[in-house]
């Protein structure tokens, strides 16, 4: 999935501090539900028929902690029972090395003995169980978050209480694309411009034609283009021999 957020909703903009945040220890586990979130002007749209890990950036308090991710079944719009082989090798966090805001969350990787097909019509839950210590998870705002539940690591789980605002779980998803519909591992764009192109590297390389409209930003000295990369997965790219190409606006003089 793109490796672009989603980030805490902080109290305030410049704020390095969530506005919420759960605290989860062996009693208290926190569920979110799987959403496909989409970063502004996506190339392509990313399908995954399988899933091998999530990320989570979770803060461990002094001691350190040992947490799991499990999968739970969907439906109803409420964690249902533990999938089979859904449950996470477990993961030693260290201490966090900043115990105010979020400045020491740490994504950490969940790997699952084995991927887990996904049904869109009835995606999973994530669970976040603690074995040992106590993590914090800061949440966002975002709308295309997933849903958070909150309860026992076995359940019954509830949503957040009604004087909480709506917030959603952060969590990143790592998987494989459907069969016979890959997913380009880079995109390519122009900042401001229309949607990125997707692209898939080879070694003898491959021509890319991105194009604008583009402005050049209030203020600037002289036209000036930025171009974007965002790369899906981990890896080196070069790129080289770029050629921009300038049009007059019509209407205005040389």
């Amino acid at each position: 999935m793109p490796p672009l957020g989603p980030d805490a909703q902080p109290v305030e903009a410049g704020s390095s501090m969530p506005l919420a945040e759960m605290a989860l220890d062996p009693e208290r586990a926190a569920a979110v539900e799987l959403r496909v979130a989409l970063p502004p002007l996506a190339a392509q749209a990313y399908e995954m028929g399988e899933l091998v890990a999530v990320r989570l950036p979770l803060r461990a308090g002094a001691g350190g902690a040992e947490v799991r991710a499990l999968f739970l079944a969907g439906g109803a719009s409420r964690p249902g029972a533990p999938l089979d082989g859904g449950a996470s090798k477990p993961v030693e966090l260290p201490p966090a090395t900043s115990v105010a805001g979020v400045a020491g969350d740490t994504w950490s990787t969940f790997v699952f003995p084995r991927p887990i097909p996904l049904d869109p019509a009835q995606l999973p839950f994530v669970a976040i169980v603690v074995t040992r210590g106590g993590v914090r998870w800061a949440l966002t705002g975002e709308r295309t978050a997933g849903q958070v539940f909150f309860g026992p690591p076995d359940g019954p789980w509830q949503k957040l209480p009604g004087t909480v605002p709506p917030q959603g779980g952060r969590l990143r998803l790592v998987g494989h694309a459907p069969p016979g519909r890959p997913a380009a591992p880079l995109e390519v764009g122009l900042a401001g411009g229309a949607a990125r192109v997707p692209v898939t590297p080879a070694p003898k390389g491959v021509t890319v034609e991105v194009a604008g409209p583009v402005a050049t930003p209030a203020g600037a000295p002289s036209p000036a283009v930025a171009l974007e990369l965002v790369s899906l997965t981990a890896g080196t790219v070069t790129l080289s021999g770029v050629v921009v190409t300038a049009t007059r606006k019509p209407g205005l003089a040389k």
